[in-house]
């Protein structure tokens, strides 16, 4: 699939115009109207109470709830009033009129629900595969949640992607209580509504702008696959037919090991996560650092937590491809760390330069995460969403704030140096900038090197011109290249 030329990453709402904007605002407003569904639901909840239903509930509300308070500011964001919609989504069943058939046919009862709510939450996952990765950063955000939390609502991205055996279990239940000819029944009637949620009649536009990412095409075929066997694991027969292998290899997607990854494919993304863990665990080591402020020592603790579940989520994806994760932490701690980048080999001289770490690099981090957003292999690609959550959206801004702080304090002479001495490190964080980059020909990143270096930059200039700190003579000057002379030669 050939990417249109003027496709970039857009981080903020001014940075959106034209079709990509009135795509960015349909896709929100159809995922507003369907977390506001609340009609098609409630009565089946009323009748059946059950301490267990009534937790998954809550906690579904709640992951709603999270989802609908960000659409709200997206759309508000880009000057949509989304409060009218709110009232007509949770009242009425045809909602604003933004909604699938599947999400506007009633339930008939509890077992009804349960085959509803399995098929629902597959298909909504797979329908986040096709938008995952696009190039609006705020609504790719919510959109790796949805995947989240339709596929397990788990931070752990292997649990996402060998899917929830949770409702399954349910409808194996109800199959060894006699229901087997209700449940066939409630599959044949909820399964064609559930896979037409995955599609978009507007799909073509929607990756000509960038608000998509991948066609349907494969998504769909594997939403099959997937129901089909968990169908048959229990006893039903999905009406449909089981796809075959990929007609495109460019389109294959792999939801974790047990797919046919290839040989080469799979050594590349070991490769690639050695490197993540290290960087990762390096974080949860640094035990000499002495925080100045009680609220400095919280922050850093909460930090050290999400970078130790990040370094899990990497150990969790390297030994499902078949490989030992522990010596690559071992080495990391006690060896040479021969998969740490040179950053984290530079020795660090007062809490101040935490600061300008985390600021330069976290966010740069960040945007390496958005390399992979689009991955081909789904694990990798949530991965890195909660990566790029934590460390872009979080890690980044708290260590500004250090360095803010610093300077109040009437040390900008020496943020400025450490600042300076820091920079050409975390440019090298990109890594090379060849077009053919063997990630990106494999299809395990998305973005290139060339397009997350210069957007970083964008970000620090800004950051900077506010601090009121200078940049670097050459921004693009790493420790290791100059990445500036691939710029004049372009």
């Amino acid at each position: 699939m050939a990417a249109s030329p003027d496709r970039h990453l857009k981080s903020h709402p001014e940075d959106l115009k034209g079709v990509a904007r009135d795509h960015v605002l349909r896709v929100a407003l159809e995922m507003l109207d369907i977390d506001l569904n609340k009609v098609q639901t409630e009565n089946v909840y009323i009748l059946f109470p059950t301490t267990y239903e009534n937790r998954e509930a809550a906690r579904e509300r709640g992951h709603q709830g999270e989802r609908i308070g960000e659409l709200g500011e997206l759309l508000t964001n880009l000057g949509y009033d989304p409060d009218p919609d709110l009232m007509r989504g949770m009242t009425s069943l045809e909602g604003c009129g933004r909604r699938p058939a599947f999400f506007r046919t009633p339930i008939a009862d509890w077992d009804d629900f349960l085959m509803f709510r399995y098929l629902r939450d597959r298909a909504r996952a797979f329908w986040a595969l096709g938008y995952l990765g696009g190039d609006y950063l705020p609504l790719s955000v919510i959109v790796s949640k949805t995947f989240m939390h339709t596929a397990l609502a788990s931070d752990r991205p292997l649990v996402y992607t060998h899917w929830s055996d949770h409702q399954t279990k349910r409808i194996a239940d109800c199959m060894k209580a006699g229901k087997r000819e209700a449940m066939q029944k409630s599959l044949d009637k909820w399964y064609a509504l559930a896979k037409a949620i995955i599609s978009s009649p507007h799909e073509q536009e929607e990756l000509d702008s960038g608000v998509r990412h991948r066609p349907t095409t494969r998504v769909v075929e594997l939403f099959a696959d997937t129901v089909i066997n968990e169908m048959a694991a229990v006893g039903l027969v999905v009406p449909d037919t089981k796809p075959g292998p990929c007609k495109d290899p460019a389109l294959e997607l792999y939801r974790n090991a047990a797919d046919p990854v290839p040989p080469e494919y799979r050594a590349k993304l070991v490769k690639l996560l050695k490197m993540h863990l290290s960087a990762e665990y390096t974080t949860a080591y640094m035990e000499t650092l002495l925080p100045p402020t009680a609220y400095d020592l919280a922050e850093w603790m909460q930090t050290i937590r999400e970078e130790g579940e990040h370094g899990d989520g990497c150990i969790e994806i390297i030994s499902d491809l078949g490989e030992d994760a522990q010596p690559i932490v071992w080495d990391m701690r006690f060896g040479e760390g021969k998969h740490l980048l040179d950053f984290f080999k530079v020795e660090i001289e007062n809490w101040d330069e935490v600061g300008i770490m985390r600021w330069l690099s976290e966010c740069a981090a960040g945007y390496q995460s958005l390399a992979a957003l689009g991955s081909s292999y789904i694990p990798f690609a949530i991965w890195n969403a909660r990566n790029y959550m934590d460390e872009g959206m979080e890690h980044a801004q708290i260590g500004r704030a250090i360095v803010e702080n610093a300077i109040k304090a009437g040390r900008k002479e020496q943020v400025q140096r450490l600042m300076w001495k820091r920079w050409p490190y975390v440019v090298d964080y990109f890594g090379n900038e060849r077009p053919d980059n063997e990630y990106l020909v494999a299809g395990i990143k998305a973005r290139p090197n060339r397009e997350l270096r210069r957007t970083w930059i964008g970000v620090m200039q800004r950051d900077a011109k506010h601090l009121e700190l200078q940049m670097p003579a050459e921004p693009l000057k790493g420790a290791r290249a100059d990445y500036g002379l691939t710029q004049r030669a372009a």
